[in-house]
């Protein structure tokens, strides 16, 4: 069974680097901008605009919030970073399943 060790931070708090040793120390992958980079590559969108979606809170309670309008016009941004969230979460469960590691940030908890 995989150990999945996530790590929750805010900028400055040093995250980055307490999992980056944790996972060298327990000999575990360590993802981060990884994902970020696997999210752009799946969804042919520049790794600059997935970071400012998935950076930011998201302004729902992915998935559980997730519906329709009774308006019938899409919303075309509002559907692009649900599609985003629902690639990290997919690509995060692959990485987990692949083998033990350390998450950092990322919604991973």
């Amino acid at each position: 069974m995989n150990r999945i060790i996530t790590i929750s931070r805010e900028f400055g708090s040093g995250g980055r680097e307490l999992g980056r040793r944790l996972s060298e120390k327990l000999g575990f992958a360590y993802y981060d901008q990884e994902i970020i980079q696997e999210i752009a590559r799946r969804t042919s969108l520049s790794e600059q605009y997935v970071q400012a979606i998935v950076e930011h809170r998201p302004a729902f309670s992915y998935p559980i919030h997730i519906g329709h309008s009774f308006y019938p016009a899409s919303n075309q941004p509002f559907e692009q970073t649900v599609s985003i969230y629902q690639e990290q979460m997919e690509i995060i469960q692959e990485m987990a399943a692949k083998s033990s590691c350390v998450i950092v940030g990322r919604c991973a908890d």
